[in-house]
């Protein structure tokens, strides 16, 4: 078997997670990526737990997008939407409905961590030099 053939698509990961989570079983996943570093790491397995309120700020869900399921942290919220981010990420995500969070992370980070990751993640975006503003560099 290949890994190709091991890894479901993100149609088949939602129904299992949703199921899972209507079933009150709960839902064990594999962290991939390094995005959100040092508070979730590659390979390492998370809780989730379905969504029962709106998102705080600093909540980490997953979110159904049009590139596939994503595990990010949420750092704006309206009334029906969120604004997500990776935390090691340079850009924010797209406005995202509440209808496409799945779960939240069963998160052990206090209040005053989940806001020094806000922090953080947004100090990212604002020290990223938009390239307009970089000299070229000289050439010899």
């Amino acid at each position: 078997m290949t890994i190709a053939e091991r890894i479901a698509s993100a149609d088949v990961a939602e129904l299992w997670i949703r199921e899972s989570l209507t079933l009150d079983l709960g839902a064990e996943l594999t962290v991939t990526g390094t995005c959100m570093e040092p508070a979730l790491m590659d390979g390492g397995k998370i809780r989730l737990q379905p969504m029962k309120a709106p998102p705080r700020l600093g909540d980490v869900v997953l979110l159904r997008t049009l590139n596939g399921l994503r595990l990010h942290r949420v750092l704006f919220r309206s009334r029906r939407s969120i604004r997500t981010k990776g935390d090691q990420g340079a850009y924010l995500d797209p406005k995202t409905p509440d209808t496409a969070i799945l779960a939240v992370w069963e998160s052990t980070e206090s209040f005053a961590t989940r806001y020094l990751r806000i922090v953080l993640s947004l100090s990212r975006l604002l020290l990223r030099v938009p390239r307009r503003f970089v000299r070229p560099a000289s050439v010899r």
